[in-house]
């Protein structure tokens, strides 16, 4: 959303005041807004980007100087067609919008802000990483932190190994971290949504003791809201050592409906093929419909993979422009929710773990 400029100063004012009393001050940092748009930018200039609703990336970081040009040197295909009807049947109806109701209401009210650079920030990604080790159940599954450079939020990836071909690894993510103009940041839809869908599609898989060919790894994204920090960091370790994502499915804001519910098929910045087979997978395995729409650039994680030469797909709550208007603020709480919707989401990673994990 837009605010005036006196709106802007006083939120932003509000919002160091209340983020953390742990902040430490950073150096400029290198902001692109588009594909050709970079520009040297302090961290109040950030928050006006967050708060005037404008997707960016902070490259800051980051070796790769045309990211429009990377492409993928991995040969894994992507499929053109279902083959995995009679497992997602069995799974898939498995997924518990009660779990995901309680891992959203516990990481919107237990920590009254999931900032990167809030004691609680860490926090909250600890206690998630406990919730993945209780629901560990396959041999050989692994929980683990991803430190960063900028501070005290770590990233958090588990993973469920390949059975046969390891190496070719499936990425289901969301982002843990939280943002608000005034005062606390719950962040129940932005993201406490996708982080609990990500969870309970580790849980099923888990419970089911369901190895697939592929690794599976389940990611949980810290400083996404300054700039996708945390999954840039990851998404470029993974190409720095080789590794071979076949795939990557974002989860960010998936339980609001507004007036006509159907997820938003993001077509900028994500994979052509991807998208064809998530059209598939809605119309084979979900009860809800979908549209194709456009967010901009860098609106959430999927963008540091795709510029990190990988597939990446994010299918949203609605189309861009008509999701949750509460979100950045104090309002962005658990009862402007649909649990039953946001479980639809879950079915869908479910089905893409099964999809692009049985190859």
């Amino acid at each position: 959303m837009k605010l005036s400029v006196l709106a802007f100063l006083s939120a932003l004012s509000t919002a160091a005041a209340n983020e953390s009393s742990e902040v430490h001050e950073e150096g400029l940092r290198l902001i692109a807004t588009s594909e050709t748009e970079r520009q040297w930018m302090n961290m109040d200039e950030v928050h006006e980007l967050i708060y005037a609703d404008r997707g960016f990336i902070d490259v800051t970081d980051d070796e790769v100087t045309e990211t429009s040009t990377l492409k993928s040197t991995f040969s894994s295909s992507i499929p053109s067609t279902l083959s995995q009807g009679a497992m997602v049947s069995q799974l898939a109806p498995k997924v518990s919008a009660a779990n995901m109701e309680e891992t959203i209401r516990f990481l919107s009210t237990e920590y009254t802000t999931r900032y990167y650079t809030n004691a609680q920030s860490r926090d909250a990604v600890m206690w998630l990483k406990g919730q993945y080790e209780s629901a560990s159940k396959i041999n050989g599954v692994t929980v683990d932190l991803f430190e960063h450079s900028f501070g005290v939020q770590p990233s958090l990836i588990a993973r469920i190994p390949g059975s046969s071909h390891p190496e070719e690894v499936v990425v289901i993510g969301g982002h843990i971290d939280s943002t608000s103009m005034f005062g606390n940041a719950p962040g129940a839809d932005d993201d406490a949504s996708g982080s609990s869908a990500v969870l309970e599609v580790f849980r099923v898989l888990n419970d089911a003791g369901v190895q697939f060919n592929r690794t599976i790894s389940f990611e949980a994204y810290a400083a996404e809201e300054v700039g996708l920090r945390g999954s840039g960091d990851i998404a470029r370790d993974y190409r720095n050592n080789n590794v071979d994502v076949v795939g990557m499915l974002q989860l960010d804001m998936i339980g609001f409906t507004g007036n006509n519910p159907r997820i938003g098929l993001i077509t900028d910045q994500t994979s052509d093929e991807l998208n064809a087979l998530a059209r598939l997978m809605v119309d084979e395995y979900l009860t809800i419909d979908y549209q194709d729409s456009r967010c901009g650039y860098g609106c959430s994680d999927h963008a540091s993979f795709t510029s990190n030469g990988y597939p990446a797909i994010f299918p949203f709550e609605l189309p861009f422009g008509e999701h949750n208007s509460n979100i950045h603020t104090t309002r962005d709480t658990l009862d402007k929710l649909d649990m039953g919707y946001a479980a639809e989401f879950a079915k869908l990673g479910v089905s893409f773990a099964a999809e692009l994990g049985s190859l």
